[in-house]
């Protein structure tokens, strides 16, 4: 899925987008410039239903 949240729908500071957690997935920010550009991206958050069997990598640990 891809949401697109326009600049006029930041002016008070923040928005909400509804996310459907029912299947793992992840979400990442990216950020656009007037012409399209991308200028800021985000580390990639995993939504995730339950704990991997193998563990969480200690490096992915926060």
């Amino acid at each position: 899925m891809v949401a697109n949240i326009s600049a006029a729908d930041l002016i008070g500071g923040d928005s909400t987008l509804s996310i459907d957690t029912r299947t793992e997935c992840y979400v990442r920010t990216r950020i656009k410039d007037a012409y399209g550009l991308v200028v800021a991206l985000s580390n990639p958050v995993w939504l995730l239903r339950d704990a991997p069997t193998t563990g969480i990598p200690i490096a992915r640990v926060a």
